[in-house]
């Protein structure tokens, strides 16, 4: 600040900003700014601040919302502190270039920076809203972190940039009235700059958020109504007691719930393929299949889990691969198995509740064990260790694949036999009148419990009314009566 005293500073009768005085020089006025914009800035940064060590420290609230608001937040909280406290209030107190030749420059790119980057924030976040709210399920892969800290650091790159012309257009002059001024060398650029903040800071922005927001409220006020709608649907009831239909025929077709041929197909399960029953539809034939995925989960026409199986063990054995930093010296065995159990066992027994296991399976599943503990000793097939020597070296550890998934099977029935319910009746119950085909009798699903227990549905059932009872049994069962021995 140059030397003045303090009656000359609030006066403003300095000669670089006679220009920018107040009117009549009136000190209350000087004083009132003074307060507003003081207020205004503080309430910008420590707000901001506390948004932007909120999201930084909850993990809940890391979101790819709050990334987008807390760039906005850190543009805000510069902007109180920039154009507000650094700007504003010296402005109005008659010292507006306090900052000197140093600081001239610097200051009016900080404040077309922040300005510019607050509209291209909204914008940004405003396209995140609109696939959130109405696509909400491509939102899952669209709508993320990593995409969304990449746009920001784009949009701030970009802004940085068409920012640097202002750094060439802004000159400090003493001679000049206002020393921080335009440099009149590249004046004649200004118009077309000025155009050029107009369309890509203003025009494009309001742009795309009017109309993005009329949609969004239109998708909300649909959405509220329709929900509206069928509670309300729901409630009336009829004279004689009934209640009536949510939807008719009429609000199904305009819904789009109607059956598409194209994506429909028609499963019978039989013991041999390709059926010759066929379903019409209209002018169209639903098309057969001997197979089709339910829930990431392959069902056949003969209810054979075998491809089901080896599929879930081809993706076990992808996603171990992928795990590469398991074979670091660095991770004790303790820890590599509970990243194993999270990331790849999770995969291998998914939907395995359901199978059927034969002692194929069953062995195949057994051997993806010993894989995983060879993959994690960096034990290879050319050392020629045995399973009798690997079940040494790791002292009677394993990953009991099979007995995992028996285990969930037997909690699944003991569950649902306490239910009775139409799950037992289905897993119960037998069709009348057929006569078994030749050959081995099918593996089903109680067969492995029954190998594990050695007992019959009834009696199994029996035991679930005790929960404890049941598992204690099972587990003395797996590991006490041979399934390791057989191995």
């Amino acid at each position: 600040m140059d030397e003045r005293n303090l009656t000359d500073f609030l006066d403003g009768t300095t000669t670089a900003s006679t220009s920018q005085e107040p009117p009549n020089g009136d000190v209350l006025y000087k004083v009132v700014a003074t307060t507003v914009y003081f207020i205004l800035g503080a309430v910008a940064i420590v707000g901001n601040t506390m948004v932007i060590i909120v999201v930084l420290r909850v993990k809940s609230m890391r979101t790819p919302t709050n990334c987008h608001l807390v760039s906005l937040a850190f543009v805000d909280a510069v902007t109180g502190l920039v154009p507000n406290w650094l700007h504003s209030i010296p402005e109005v107190l008659g010292n507006s270039t306090w900052y000197g030749a140093i600081g001239c420059v610097p200051m009016v790119y900080v404040e077309y920076l922040v300005f510019n980057m607050s509209a291209v924030s909204i914008a940004a976040f405003t396209a995140e809203r609109y696939i959130a709210i109405c696509h909400p399920m491509k939102s899952h892969y669209m709508c993320t972190i990593n995409r969304a800290v990449k746009i920001i650091v784009c949009v701030w790159i970009f802004t940085a940039i068409y920012c640097v012309c202002w750094l060439i257009l802004i000159d400090y002059d003493e001679t000049r009235p206002n020393p921080c001024y335009y440099n009149t060398d590249y004046e004649k650029f200004l118009p077309y700059v000025y155009v050029a903040d107009c369309i890509l800071f203003y025009m494009i922005p309001v742009g795309i958020a009017i109309p993005t927001y009329i949609v969004i409220g239109r998708a909300l006020y649909r959405s509220t109504r329709s929900r509206s709608k069928m509670v309300a649907s729901y409630s009336r009831k009829r004279e004689d007691g009934t209640t009536e239909k949510a939807h008719d025929k009429s609000d199904a077709a305009r819904k789009q719930l109607v059956i598409h041929p194209g994506k429909t197909a028609h499963l019978v399960i039989k013991t041999v393929p390709n059926s010759t029953d066929t379903i019409h539809l209209g002018t169209s034939i639903i098309s057969n299949v001997n197979s089709f995925m339910y829930l990431g989960s392959t069902i056949t026409y003969n209810t054979d889990d075998t491809p089901e199986i080896s599929k879930r063990i081809a993706i076990a054995k992808t996603t171990l691969r992928e795990c590469k930093y398991l074979r670091s010296p660095h991770l004790s065995v303790a820890t590599k198995l509970l990243v194993i159990r999270a990331l790849v066992m999770s995969r291998l027994t998914y939907g395995s509740t359901t199978w059927s296991i034969k002692n194929s399976d069953a062995a195949k599943l057994d051997a993806f064990g010993r894989t995983v503990w060879r993959w994690l000793l960096g034990v290879n097939w050319s050392d020629h260790v045995t399973n009798e020597s690997l079940m040494r070296m790791i002292d009677g550890r394993w990953l009991f694949t099979y007995d995992t998934i028996v285990q969930r099977k037997m909690d699944w029935f003991s569950h649902i036999a306490r239910q009775q319910g139409l799950q037992w009746d289905l897993l119960s119950g037998a069709v009348l009148g057929t006569v078994s085909s030749r050959g081995r009798p099918r593996m089903t699903w109680y067969d492995n419990i029954r190998a594990s227990t050695g007992l019959t549905m009834e009696e199994a059932k029996q035991q679930a009314l005790s929960r404890i009872h049941l598992r204690i049994l099972v587990t003395i069962q797996l590991h006490f009566a041979g399934h390791l021995a057989s191995l």
